[in-house]
C-alpha cells in the first residue's frame, strides 16, 4: 500500500508492506515500511477469534493469559491517556490465566466507561510466548508471539451479538507520541519500520 505525503494528516510517502506467512500451526504477520520523511507508525491486526468455533457463543468462559504488569489508563474516548495502572489487585490482572469474562463486569471505572476491555497491556517482554488464550471444552488454544511492546484486549464489545470474539492487537502504545516518558519512535528513511507476530494454535486435552 502507498500513503501519499500529507494522507490523514501524516506526513511523508510510505510504502507499506504486510506478508502472511501460514506454516502447520504457525500464522505469522510480517509488517514493513519505509519513508522519506519523519514519521510515526504504529500497525496492528484486528481478526476476531472465537476459539469454540461457534459465533453464537460468547468468549468469556475463553482463559486468558498476558504477561504484563501494567495496562494503559483509557480517557472517555478510549484514547490512552499516558498513565499506566498496575494490574495487581484489579479486574485486568491476566498474569494468573482466568477467564475472560471472570471480572469483566466488575464495578471498575476503566470496564464501565469501554464497556469491557478495550485496553493496552504493557508486555513485560521476559519470555517468547507473553500470551495464551485456551478453550477448555474444544481443547483449542493459541499462543501469541511477538516483538511488539503492547497487546490491546478487546473483547467485543460493540459486535453483534456482543462478546461473540476477541482481538489480540499486537503493536507499540496507541498515542504514544503524546505519552511522557514511553519510548518515542519516529520513523525516517534510516529507520524503516519493522513488527513480525506469531499465532500458534495447537490442542490441549
Amino acid at each position: 500500500y502507498f500513503s501519499k505525503d500529507r494522507e490523514e494528516g501524516y506526513p511523508g510517502n510510505v510504502y507499506f508492506k504486510v506478508i502472511y506467512t501460514l506454516k502447520e500451526n504457525e500464522f505469522t504477520i510480517q509488517y514493513e515500511a519505509t519513508t522519506d520523511m519523519e514519521t510515526i507508525i504504529n500497525l496492528t491486526n484486528h481478526t476476531y477469534f472465537n476459539l469454540t468455533g461457534d459465533l453464537s457463543k460468547e468468549i468469556l468462559s475463553q482463559e486468558l493469559y498476558i504477561d504484563s504488569d501494567y495496562f494503559s489508563e483509557l480517557d472517555g474516548t478510549s484514547i490512552p491517556t499516558g498513565k499506566f495502572i498496575k494490574v495487581e489487585n484489579t479486574p485486568f490482572d491476566f498474569k494468573n490465566p482466568k477467564f475472560i469474562g471472570k471480572d469483566i463486569a466488575a464495578n471498575y471505572e476503566q470496564l464501565i466507561s469501554a464497556k469491557g476491555y478495550d485496553h493496552p497491556f504493557i508486555l513485560n517482554k521476559n519470555r517468547s510466548v507473553e500470551i495464551v488464550v485456551k478453550e477448555h471444552s474444544t481443547g483449542r488454544a493459541v499462543e501469541v508471539e511477538t516483538d511488539q511492546k503492547v497487546v490491546v484486549l478487546y473483547t467485543g464489545n460493540y459486535l453483534s451479538p456482543p462478546r461473540c470474539g476477541f482481538c489480540l492487537e499486537t503493536q507499540n502504545l496507541p498515542n504514544y507520541i503524546n505519552t511522557p516518558n514511553w519510548e518515542h519512535t519516529i520513523y525516517s528513511n534510516e529507520i524503516p519500520y519493522r513488527a513480525k507476530t506469531t499465532y500458534r494454535f495447537k490442542i490441549e486435552r
